[in-house]
């Protein structure tokens, strides 16, 4: 019999970062399980010293810690690169053109737009051209925001920001939601089952600069800077509370979700 679950969260940095990872099992495979999760981080603005800063992480890690479980041999999430960008937008121009002229889907251009479709993963006919725009533009949505979270070795996982080495810029989205991560298969003889989910993110990576700078005043945005670190890390979850062992002090824990089973009724 699969176990039951329960979760602990703790997103002490309520403004900046959100974990949730869930275990689900399937019934047609006997003793697999299935970990997803939801990330969602952002910057903040805040007032120090009479001065607006803004703030968080530009590149941050989700680690998963796996007991009584092994991940099973396979794809993980994001293993597979994003289709091009060019061959989505072409396919939504193509198809929203054809709605403006008000003409039905003749038969060879449906045909080409079929085959294309058929590579982004769109089960059925292009038929309603609303219907075809929506289905696409979702898609196209997906595969963007998948560029910006890499899969790495070792149940991890890397997010960038959209402007790349920009100094300004801040991881501000949501990178995970209810997204299959990896699967895993109970351990023969195991007594608890459970997954620690961890968002970090290193020191150096967490930004934070002044929205509006000032001749004269590096000093003072300097010790105000220092100011914000201190009650990040004073709010951060501490080495104790972490225990897995696997972070030191030049990363900062954003987020943890354990998830375990449990004999509860």
């Amino acid at each position: 019999m699969l176990p039951r679950f329960k979760r602990q969260v703790a997103n002490p940095l309520t403004e900046i970062s959100e974990l949730q990872v869930f275990v689900d099992t399937r019934e047609e495979e006997d003793g697999v399980l299935i970990v997803s999760s939801d990330v969602r981080i952002a910057s903040v603005v805040g007032d120090i010293g009479g001065r607006d800063f803004k703030y968080g992480p530009r590149r941050a890690s989700l680690r998963f810690v796996i007991s009584g479980c092994e991940a099973t041999r396979g794809a993980r999430f994001n293993d597979s690169p994003p289709e091009p960008m060019e061959i989505s937008e072409v396919l939504r121009e193509a198809i929203t053109n054809e709605k403006s002229t008000g003409l039905h889907a003749a038969a060879g251009i449906g045909a080409s737009l079929q085959g294309t479709a058929a590579s982004f993963g769109l089960n059925g006919e292009i038929g309603s051209k609303a219907t075809s725009v929506a289905q696409l533009e979702r898609t196209s949505s997906a595969r963007k925001l998948s560029k910006f979270v890499k899969s790495r070795p070792n149940l991890r996982w890397e997010f960038e920001p959209r402007n790349g080495d920009d100094p300004a810029s801040f991881l501000d989205d949501t990178y995970l939601a209810q997204h299959e991560m990896f699967s895993a298969e109970v351990s023969h003889g195991a007594n608890k089952v459970s997954v620690d989910g961890l968002l970090y993110c290193r020191k150096r990576d967490f930004s934070i600069i002044a929205v509006e700078k000032k001749r004269g005043d590096g000093f003072t945005q300097s010790k105000n800077r220092e100011a914000i670190m201190n009650l990040v890390l004073q709010k951060a979850l501490k080495e104790a509370e972490v225990s897995t062992g696997l972070l030191g002090e030049e990363y900062i824990v954003l987020s943890k979700c354990t998830v375990s089973d449990s004999d509860e009724d």
